[in-house]
């Protein structure tokens, strides 16, 4: 009878691990997981994909919310920007680059994520956050930093 009650406490204890991967960065509890084909990153619950975007020759896409705009494009002919090195889960090379928007009508602050998830003659994820406020790029900065490979 103990055994069987040992064996069905292990049981419990392994079926309730997380085996979620969690992101390198501090994010609130409030942020969900959005997994994509390939990739995935934590943003605010607010922040929303844009189902009109139509890529041509990659998988691109693009997510808003109040103050922050987030496009991706993952494929062979996505644009390494230079930048500050970072380290993402899952990827061979990672730099964030942050800027002032050259377009800045209404999002004057850029952060920019370039990543490739295994080695330089791979398709790449370039990642672009357009933000309205400083608090906004902050939390821009966040979802960038959060992205994972599978």
């Amino acid at each position: 009878m103990r055994r069987l009650l040992t064996i069905a406490a292990l049981s419990m204890a392994a079926l309730s691990c997380d085996s979620v991967e969690k992101p390198q960065v501090e994010t609130a509890t409030s942020w969900r997981q959005i997994q994509l084909n390939g990739f995935s990153f934590y943003a605010p619950p607010a922040l929303t994909r844009d189902l009109n975007v139509q890529p041509i020759d990659s998988y691109a896409g693009t997510f808003r919310m109040t103050g922050i705009e987030i496009g991706f494009d993952y494929g062979m002919h996505s644009k390494w920007y230079e930048g500050e090195s970072l380290n993402l889960n899952g990827a061979f090379a990672a730099t964030l680059l942050v800027t002032n928007n050259p377009y800045p009508e209404s999002l004057p602050y850029l952060a920019i994520l370039s990543a490739r998830p295994q080695s330089a003659d791979t398709p790449s994820l370039t990642m672009s956050a357009g933000c309205a406020s400083e608090a906004d790029l902050e939390t821009a900065l966040q979802i960038l930093r959060s992205v994972t490979f599978d």
